[in-house]
């Protein structure tokens, strides 16, 4: 099962696209499973055999999940995240409690394990030992610190013997135990810690009671080093000892054990003999992370690459999987279209490589498909995709760009070809023969694509509408140079950013003869630029043709960008802001990152620590400012922003992507393609009407189908909008209602319908 987003969401709202393919946690609920990923949460409803997802968009309260735990006394499923935030759901309602997130306390800040005792959850933190009161939703004890004289400890896993009224807690310095009752166990006396001979030093991972049996696990120190241990009889001993798969839970169900190995599901016995033991979803290997035994005997698996997976007897394999890109990382994103391709890869500060996987994903048609050496073995001996492009002229083509492997164009997610010296004007890097290094790629209005050569003698080639390459050396300001992302303004001059505090500006006078070509290198100084901060990190051209620049101080606007190799001025201005009274630069105390223009000429700002802000036009009036925590946004560290053409803002961030669909979109050039978002409108529906396809400057009349005028505006870029009122302020009857559009010259019309039912 692998649903797929609706195609559309309303204006002013979010949707998510966190990857849910690796499940770390699993827990059976009234008639649900719930999955949680590293960074989301999904269930299976049982009655209507629906996946649901549950994130920030629709009332977590975090990001970023270490385990959930079901108590089925009260109905409530616990989820803990890695900065020790707990939500818990209940009666239908989620309830966060960050008492310990918000605690400052010594030790590593996160929760590895819930168990429950009763109706309390003892949640095994990386200090110590949290008590949680499910049913008071309070904290009603101090925290264990049981490590030596109350020192903080890695506590891993908890379990409870009842027949001795016992507590155990598996931690990296050994298995410590203490009398549950009668006892204060918030003293670290009361704590002994097990000093058989029979036990190695820690850490262990895993602990589990069945059957007056302890079992635990020590984490070994590489791969396939584990090792699991019995205590039977107050002796301990070790258990099946040929096995040292790596082991990543241990959860007694239906009076068995499950063990999840790294390549196994182990189920045994409540006397320790093995009862059952799965190594395959036939097809295909299994890499548990996660486990249990459902009250239907049907066993659940969380994959850490297949989702969620249940195994049956009778009916087989299942397996349960919402949409998503398969990882989180974005360094660099393009829109073309209403598709958006994001790049992970990256390069370090002193523009290193790091050599992460090469791999790349797109949001198409409403669904993301990933694309790494699984799905082409060609990207096997690749790294570091860094940045990425769409071709205006057909959005099926996309184009990466490498950090050290050469230019990638893939078509309609196949791969293509391979650009290096081989077939096109690209070079080498001057340090290496065998290294073709793309750090930006962009289209002019010609469709003539780009690409900044890093490190080459040659840094800037360009691969023109009819096939051809060529390459231009910028002289010895560029020679050999590292080199970032590049833009094309209105005036199609071509704007380079080195790795230095610049930004390098080339013009070759729309000519072949390379004698009239012009380079400048803007700085710092004033008459030569005047650019903010001490670096440079991103740019855009606006609809009026203005450059605006980020810096890690700010945001400066280049007014006349066809001045710079004129004797006029053209230096950056920075915008002067209205705050509570007093006159300070747009930005100025803020690291900006990134930065998108919707179809309005507002200008989207993306931050590396105060989220994103959305500005008027002329950068003068904040309209919106997202952050973590008055929105759904994910982080408020933003590493990339794009808008496709349905004005949805796709926000790349530090915890992975979220999208907003903004009242923008950018106009058209004709208006063969004008839509209305929702249509039909349903009773239940009271938000905003959107008319999206429009050519600038288009005016909408609305009628009903006797030709009565009910509403009228002008769009705004490429979109209108409407409340679903009348002139008197009244909703509309039920009915069909006429959309007529035209130019302002009425050049260009159309006319479609919309559905009312009330």
């Amino acid at each position: 099962m692998n649903p797929s987003f609706a195609q559309e969401i309303g204006i002013g709202q979010w949707r998510d696209h966190l990857p849910y393919r690796k499940v770390i946690s699993i827990a059976e609920g009234e008639n649900k499973v719930y999955a949680a990923t590293p960074y989301s949460l999904f269930y299976y409803d049982k009655t209507d055999n629906s996946l649901n997802r549950l994130n920030k968009v629709n009332g977590l309260s975090d990001v970023g999940i270490s385990q959930i735990a079901y108590l089925p006394e009260l109905k409530t499923l616990v989820i803990a995240y890695t900065n020790t935030n707990i939500d818990l759901i209940k009666n239908g309602e989620i309830i966060n409690l960050s008492d310990i997130k918000r605690k400052p306390m010594l030790g590593n800040k996160t929760i590895n394990r819930i168990s429950f005792i009763g109706n309390r959850a003892y949640l095994a933190c990386g200090f110590g030992i949290v008590v949680l009161d499910i049913e008071k939703e309070e904290f009603p004890e101090p925290i264990y610190y049981i490590g030596e004289q109350g020192a903080a400890i890695n506590v891993n896993d908890i379990t409870y013997n009842e027949s001795d009224s016992i507590i155990f807690a598996a931690t990296d310095a050994g298995i410590y135990h203490a009398p549950f009752f009668n006892s204060n166990l918030a003293n670290f006396a009361e704590w002994t810690r097990e000093n058989s001979t029979a036990l190695p030093n820690g850490p262990f991972n895993l602990i589990a009671d069945l059957n007056n049996r302890i079992y635990i696990n020590k984490k070994g120190p590489a791969y396939s080093t584990d090792a699991m241990f019995v205590k039977i009889d107050g002796e301990w001993q070790p258990f099946e000892p040929t096995n040292t798969s790596n082991r990543f839970s241990m959860k007694v169900c239906n009076n068995l054990l499950v063990v999840c190995n790294n390549l196994t599901v182990d189920i045994f016995n409540p006397n320790g003999t093995l009862n059952n033991r799965l190594y395959t979803y036939n097809p295909g290997n299994i890499f548990p992370k996660d486990a249990f035994i459902d009250k239907d005997n049907m066993i659940w698996i969380g994959d850490e690459f297949e989702g969620l997976t249940k195994i049956s007897g009778g009916s087989g394999t299942e397996k349960f999987l919402p949409d998503g890109p398969d990882f989180p990382d974005v360094f660099a994103m393009a829109a073309g279209g209403n598709s958006v391709w994001i790049a992970p890869g990256g390069r370090n500060s002193s523009f290193g490589a790091l050599y992460r996987q090469a791999r790349f994903t797109g949001f198409v048609d409403g669904k993301w498909k990933t694309i790494d050496r699984k799905q082409d073995e060609f990207l096997n001996d690749m790294r570091d995709i860094l940045s990425v492009t769409v071709d205006p002229s057909y959005a099926g083509r996309v184009y990466l760009g490498t950090w050290g492997y050469g230019l990638l164009e893939y078509v309609n997610g196949e791969f293509s070809q391979l650009f290096t010296s081989e077939n096109s004007s690209l070079e080498s890097a001057t340090f290496n023969a065998d290294w073709f290094g793309i750090g930006g790629i962009a289209f002019d209005a010609q469709n003539n694509m780009w690409v900044t050569n890093s490190s080459a003698p040659s840094v800037l080639s360009v691969k023109k509408s009819n096939g051809t390459w060529k390459s231009f050396n910028l002289g010895s300001i560029a020679t050999g140079v590292d080199m970032g992302r590049i833009m094309v303004d209105k005036n199609n001059q071509k704007w380079l950013m080195p790795r230095d505090h610049a930004l390098l500006v080339f013009n070759d006078n729309d000519t072949e003869d390379t004698a009239d070509d012009k380079v400048k290198k803007l700085t710092s100084a004033a008459g030569n630029g005047n650019l903010p901060g001490s670096f440079i990190q991103c740019m855009a051209t606006d609809r009026d043709g203005l450059v605006w620049v980020g810096s890690n101080e700010g945001v400066a606007v280049f007014y006349s960008p066809g001045n710079i190799f004129s004797n006029q001025n053209f230096d950056a201005q920075q915008i002067l802001i209205d705050q509570d009274g007093y006159g300070q630069y747009l930005l100025e105390t803020e690291s900006v990152t990134s930065m998108a223009i919707d179809g309005s000429n507002r200008k989207w700002f993306g931050t590396d620590r105060a989220g994103v802000f959305l500005m008027s036009a002329d950068g003068t009036k904040q309209i919106l400012h997202f952050t973590e925590e008055n929105s759904p946004l994910l982080s408020n560290s933003i590493t990339d922003i794009a808008i496709n053409d349905a004005g949805e803002v796709f926000f790349g961030t530090s915890r992975g992507v979220i999208s907003y669909r903004s009242e923008s979109a950018p106009p058209q050039v004709n208006l063969n393609d004008v839509v209305v978002f929702p249509n039909p409108v349903r009773e239940s529906y009271n938000g905003t009407i959107a008319i999206r396809g429009l050519v600038e400057g288009s005016s909408v009349k609305i009628t009903d189908i006797s030709g009565n005028l009910v509403f009228s505006t002008m769009g705004e870029g490429g979109l209108a909008l409407w409340n679903g009122k009348n002139f008197d302020g009244n909703r509309v009857q039920t009915g069909v209602y006429l959309v007529y559009v035209s130019n302002s010259d009425g050049s260009k019309t159309t006319v479609t319908k919309i559905m009312f039912i009330n």
